[in-house]
């Protein structure tokens, strides 16, 4: 998952593109790195024209960016 991905979100169950990534917090550093995967955080533009943080375990990935 990447900046520029069109994305689904489960939780909203909408549609959006991630725009950007949240730093990482230093408690989820100290996790192994696929809890920590699980755990980052992106801000998506959404198809409502909203944005929000979501969870990548939240997120799939519709399609990728190039």
């Amino acid at each position: 998952m990447k900046v520029g991905d069109l994305v689904h979100d489960s939780t909203y169950d909408m549609s959006g593109v991630i725009f950007d990534e949240m730093p990482h917090l230093e408690v989820i550093k100290r996790w192994s790195d696929a809890e920590a995967d699980n755990l980052r955080v992106w801000m998506v533009l959404y198809e409502d024209g909203q944005v929000d943080e979501a969870f990548c375990g939240e997120l799939e990935v519709i399609s990728e960016s190039r």
